[in-house]
């Protein structure tokens, strides 16, 4: 019987010793996952602030201050003591933040020496770049150096042929003030579309609508055509600060006039046109025999709404064009996503 008992004694004092130890590694484990699931949500609240804090430091990319935005963003979402580190990539298209924090162990430490727990969260957000292509057309007209051989848009004033070659900037009269009888009747005024003072005013404030060419023969117009004095006097007045060193290729007081072979015909007669000149009008209200006379000065210019000739050079160019193509780029980016 003592031997029983003692028998007994024994296995129940190891059952302690089994149980105590027991009961302290089961004391350890709940230790750890009670920390564990501290350590767990801090971790997921870090990675919430590491993932704010990149995508908004990639809204300001690529341009912007993305590191500067991150750290603020990741203050706000993060704890006080967290270390932040936010690094932009060389092409400046994605950021990467990186936040460690240590947090305290609880009871797990009591199956540790280590009283801190470090925690890491990194998050990288991106933006892409799109290029289109886009194709500007642009084109220029620049001086042909040949004659103009057919035009439009010409005023309905007619020059004779001159003996010697015109001079640059010097005053010519384009259109006689009449009381001459060496062009008997003929004042400088041609025929163009119709005859009559109404239709030789119209031709001489907006320009002859159809085309002349080098050889074409056209009709004088007799008479000074004093009441479509007007109109040159209204072609100076909107311009009136031009001279032919400063007037635009587009100014009103920029005319073409036709270059005929003669204008010493009598009455209505047929004339030949030789070439085009351009001239800028410098008067309309000087009297010549009681009648006004149009004076201009002789440029050599592009001859606007003409084609090149073979004929005689009068210093009025056909234009050439060149067309150029180039090419840029827009450039675009997408909203910034979390790529890692």
């Amino acid at each position: 019987m003592l031997f029983k008992i003692k028998a007994i004694k024994e296995e129940s004092g190891q059952a302690m010793v089994l149980f105590a130890l027991a009961f302290i590694v089961l004391c350890g484990f709940t230790a750890l996952a009670v920390d564990v699931g501290s350590f767990t949500h801090e971790k997921s609240e870090l990675q919430n602030a590491a993932d704010a804090a990149a995508l908004a430091g990639a809204q300001v990319l690529p341009d912007g201050d993305a590191e500067a935005v991150a750290i603020q963003y990741a203050s706000l979402n993060g704890e006080t003591g967290d270390v932040v580190t936010p690094v932009v990539s060389a092409d400046k298209l994605n950021i990467t933040v990186s936040i460690k924090r240590d947090t305290p162990r609880y009871l797990s430490k009591v199956i540790s020496s280590d009283d801190i727990q470090e925690l890491n969260a990194k998050a990288v957000a991106s933006i892409t770049k799109n290029e289109t292509p886009v194709e500007m057309i642009t084109t220029s007209t620049t001086d042909s150096g040949d004659p103009a051989g057919s035009v439009s848009g010409v005023v309905p004033i007619g020059v004779e042929e001159p003996l010697t070659s015109f001079t640059y900037g010097e005053l010519y009269t384009i259109k006689e003030g009449g009381g001459s009888a060496i062009y008997t009747g003929n004042y400088g005024a041609v025929a163009l579309g119709g005859t009559g003072e109404s239709t030789f005013e119209t031709n001489l404030r907006e320009g002859y609508k159809g085309v002349l060419t080098v050889g074409d023969k056209i009709l004088t117009e007799p008479g000074v055509m004093g009441g479509a004095n007007d109109a040159i006097l209204d072609r100076i007045a909107s311009d009136p600060d031009a001279t032919y060193e400063t007037v635009e290729d587009d100014s009103p007081r920029l005319v073409t006039v036709i270059i005929v072979d003669t204008m010493y015909v009598n009455g209505r007669k047929e004339v030949t046109i030789v070439g085009f000149a351009r001239f800028f009008l410098e008067s309309g209200a000087d009297k010549v025999s009681g009648k006004y006379q149009t004076t201009g000065r002789f440029l050599e210019k592009i001859v606007p709404n003409s084609t090149p000739g073979t004929g005689e050079d009068f210093g009025g160019h056909a234009p050439t064009t060149t067309t150029t193509t180039t090419t840029t780029y827009t450039t675009t980016y997408t909203l910034p996503q979390l790529t890692d």
